[in-house]
């Protein structure tokens, strides 16, 4: 039970990740193409508007797929001296838009951890630590001999 715990927290991870990516994508205009929980064979999908939801096999990862992801591979292997990108692809936006949609996945991560960490210390956590004492086996277990205690 404890596998089928983690593999759905982290599939909730992947899920707030790529939230990120896709809600800056799609506010500044770019086409969301597909939006995956995990990668490899499609298990589930769903196509609303240009967006094609998904949820895959292998749930080690995610992807949020723009219009125009290869218009950059395809500009070095045909040598242009700029992308040609579309209004509405990756490209086709400004490079800090560009910078921003990247950023987006780790920034939702940290919001993610500031929003669980916060949530913790408003519900409190009880811990127990230990005196920072040094003590002798035989404070413990008075019956056996100890060259410490002699000394």
């Amino acid at each position: 039970m404890r596998i089928i715990y983690g593999l759905l927290c982290l599939c909730f991870l992947i899920f707030f990740h790529e939230l990120g990516h896709f809600i800056f994508a799609k506010l500044f205009g770019v086409v969301v193409e597909a939006f995956s929980i995990g990668f490899g064979p499609v298990l589930l999908h769903k196509k609303i508007n240009d967006t094609d939801y998904r949820l895959s096999l292998i749930p080690l990862g995610g992807y949020c797929a723009m219009k125009g992801e290869k218009d950059f591979i395809k500009a070095l292997e045909n040598d242009l001296p700029f992308i040609d990108g579309e209004k509405d692809s990756l490209y086709g936006i400004h490079r800090f838009k560009r910078i921003i949609i990247a950023f987006a996945g780790p920034f939702f991560n940290l919001l993610f951890s500031y929003i669980g960490f916060t949530i913790i210390a408003i519900a409190g956590y009880s811990y127990y630590s230990y005196s920072n004492q040094i003590k002798l086996a035989t404070d413990s277990y008075p019956e056996i001999q100890s060259p410490a205690k002699d000394a």
